[in-house]
């Protein structure tokens, strides 16, 4: 099974990925694996949680989750009926956004009112479910990250860095990141003391 794609518009694609909605219906089960993407985001379940882990831990903390990058592969089953929402974030983009310290969600989820306050959680989250189509469900989903957009950009060093570790799912060294991404340890240190 796999969800609707969805791309987000111009002024946010530098932030995030794609959306994606599952519809799943009445008595489907399905066990699922899913590939380390590397991405971070949002889940967001609007029935049931869902049952999913990553390294042999539970990955979700409940229905509505925003979740660090996964450097490893998730399992788990899809039960019907459910609606699922999926936010597909660059990876920089959850840190651009909210400031978290990603390194927090490596692997793992945390509730989206603990990352957005309870107030703009149910906020986003009845909008969501208000929501007569999918159509209506990437308008609110596009509103509400305008609306956060970004106080600051990444240095361009930085990104390039993150996006080259990004795509070796984080099997490099510092020295692979000096030579191919011609960032030396002494500026990477220099522009994350004063990002």
């Amino acid at each position: 099974m796999q969800p609707a794609h969805f791309s987000p518009p111009e002024s946010l694609a530098p932030y995030i990925a794609f959306y994606g909605i599952f519809d799943v219906t009445d008595g489907f089960h399905e066990p699922y694996i899913s590939p380390p993407l590397g991405l971070c985001g949002f889940i967001l379940s609007f029935q049931n949680t869902i049952d999913a882990t990553t390294n042999g831990k539970l990955f979700m903390k409940g229905r509505h989750c925003a979740t660090g990058q996964i450097a490893a592969p998730m399992v788990g089953s899809i039960r019907g009926p459910e609606k699922i929402v999926l936010v597909f974030i660059q990876p920089c983009g959850l840190y651009q956004f909210f400031g978290i310290d990603m390194s927090l969600l490596t692997n793992t989820s945390m509730l989206l009112e603990d990352l957005l306050g309870e107030d703009k959680s149910n906020e986003l989250i009845a909008q969501l479910e208000a929501a007569p189509d999918h159509a209506t469900i990437i308008e609110s989903l596009n509103a509400f990250f305008l609306s956060h957009l970004p106080p600051f950009a990444i240095e361009p060093q930085v990104q390039q860095a993150v996006n080259y570790i990004h795509q070796y799912k984080g099997n490099v060294a510092i020295s692979d990141i000096e030579r191919d991404c011609l960032l030396h340890r002494e500026a990477w240190n220099a522009i994350l003391k004063y990002t």
